[in-house]
C-alpha cells in the first residue's frame, strides 16, 4: 500500500488561496499540485486535467474507495482521488476545506500538514468583489457569514500563514518555508 504527503491548504472564501499556490509551485517545483474532482459542468475558461477532471456523479457514488475524500455541494460532487496523488516522498499540495482535510486526517497513510491562509476581512471582501465584473453581492456576504461559522473551531491542529496585502512575495516565502521545515512527511 502507498504512502502519501499532502500540504492543505485551508482559507476563508476571498483569503487569496487560489492567487497564492501558483506562486508556491514555482518557488517549490518538487511539490505536485492535487487537481481536484467535481461532478459539476466545466465552467468557459476551465479544461479538464487543468482545473479539474470532470467526473459523472456515479464516478463520485459507484467508487468511494477511490477517494481520499469528497462531498456534495449544491448537488454537485467534489473531491480528491487517489490515483491523483503522487506517493511518498513525493508531496503533494492542494486547496482544501475542513471536512475534506478531516477525512483526510483519517486515513493511516496520508501525512498531513494543514496550512490556514489568514488575511484581513478587508482584503477578503476586497479580493472577492474584484474578481468578477458584476459581483453578487449577496452571495459574498452568504459566503463571509458561512465562513465565520465553519472557521469559528476548526477540529484539528494546523500552522497558520498570514497573507497580508500587498506583501504577496512574503506569504509566498512564509509558506514555503514552513513546508520546507516540517519534519512530518513520510519518507
Amino acid at each position: 500500500m502507498n504512502k502519501y504527503n499532502i500540504v492543505t491548504i485551508l482559507g476563508k472564501a476571498g483569503s487569496g488561496k487560489d492567487s497564492i499556490l501558483p506562486f508556491i509551485l514555482k518557488q517549490n517545483p518538487e511539490l505536485h499540485k492535487k487537481i481536484s474532482c467535481t461532478s459539476r459542468p466545466p465552467r468557459d475558461y476551465e479544461k479538464d486535467g487543468v482545473d479539474y477532471h470532470f467526473l459523472s456523479p456515479l464516478e463520485f457514488i459507484d467508487s468511494p474507495e477511490q477517494f481520499i475524500e469528497k462531498q456534495c455541494f449544491n448537488n454537485w460532487w467534489y473531491g480528491t482521488r487517489i490515483s491523483d496523488l503522487v506517493p511518498a516522498p513525493a508531496i503533494n499540495i492542494g486547496i482544501f476545506n475542513i471536512k475534506g482535510v478531516e477525512q483526510i486526517l483519517e486515513k493511516n497513510d496520508i501525512s498531513v500538514l494543514p496550512i490556514l491562509l489568514s488575511c484581513s476581512d478587508k482584503m477578503r471582501l476586497i479580493h472577492q468583489l474584484s474578481r468578477e465584473e458584476n459581483p453578487n453581492i449577496q452571495e459574498i456576504f452568504r459566503r463571509f457569514n458561512a465562513d465565520e461559522k465553519d472557521f469559528k473551531d476548526i477540529p484539528f491542529s494546523y500552522k497558520v500563514v498570514y497573507n497580508q496585502e500587498g506583501l504577496l512575495q512574503d506569504t509566498v516565502r512564509d509558506m514555503s518555508n514552513l513546508i520546507n521545515s516540517y519534519s512530518g512527511f513520510l519518507k
